[in-house]
């Protein structure tokens, strides 16, 4: 996995202090930073790599707030936090060098991405909300991963066998041969992040017989289970992806 990039955020900069409901966006940067521009989005609809379903990127809802408690209210902490990420998300989008620096060094190195779509969801179950932004030319590649916690936005990427078909649930299919592949969820350790296998194939020569072994959850199972966990997967529905657009932004992250 590629090492990440911390980025500490000084909350005096890129936080406005909570207050009443805890849903205050965040304040700008201190006076004379500019701010970057967002990258255009495409204007037509990104085709399917060969052999893959087409991308879906009609604008949907973004990812809900935390559950209300029985008295119609979400939790003061939960609140906080999620607005708190969704500001740090905000300010880390506007002034992504990491991206930036990326996007460069594939430029250089003959291959122009640009930010094509992104999506608010959870993807480890924390109950905090991660971003994903796709980099594409005709086709995806790689996926930009911001995480928030305690104050700060790690930064991960991810190329696109290894993160593709993001579903709403924060579960994807990952891929690194024909007989290595399967699905996962991942997961997060400070700078670092793993794929953990939630359900996959694995095959090898056993003598001189290729033997193909399925697992769900680390336990080996029959290819018919396999199959039907497979479906179930590919039937979930996709992650909740909007055009990567300066109004699509402000207006999932100024809340």
């Amino acid at each position: 996995m590629r090492k990440t990039k911390l980025i500490r955020l000084l909350l005096a900069l890129a936080l406005l202090a909570l207050a009443g409901c805890n849903r205050n966006a965040a304040t700008a940067p201190a006076e004379n930073t500019p701010s970057a521009p967002s990258a255009p989005a495409p204007e037509s609809t990104l085709p399917a790599p060969a052999g893959e379903e087409e991308a879906n990127v009609g604008p949907s809802a973004p990812a809900s707030a935390p559950a209300e408690n029985e008295a119609g209210s979400a939790p003061a902490a939960d609140r906080a936090a999620y607005d708190e990420a969704l500001s740090a998300y905000k300010y880390v989008i506007g002034h992504n060098e990491e991206l930036e620096q990326f996007l460069s060094e594939t430029a250089e190195s003959g291959k122009v991405l640009t930010p094509s779509r992104f999506a608010l969801l959870d993807l480890d179950g924390d109950a905090l909300p991660e971003v994903v932004i796709e980099l594409s030319d005709v086709y995806p590649y790689y996926y930009q991963v911001l995480r928030y916690e305690d104050g700060a936005v790690y930064e991960y990427m991810l190329f696109l066998r290894q993160f593709t078909d993001l579903k709403e649930d924060g579960t994807f299919s990952w891929s690194s041969s024909a007989a290595e592949n399967g699905f996962g969820r991942l997961r997060f350790d400070g700078g670092e992040v793993t794929i953990e296998h939630i359900a996959h194939i694995s095959g090898g020569l056993d003598g001189e017989e290729f033997v193909v072994t399925y697992y769900i959850g680390g336990e080996p199972v029959t290819e018919e289970e396999y199959d039907a966990f497979a479906t179930r997967q590919l039937e979930k529905p996709d992650a909740p992806w909007l055009d990567f657009t300066q109004e699509n932004i402000d207006a999932v992250f100024s809340r």
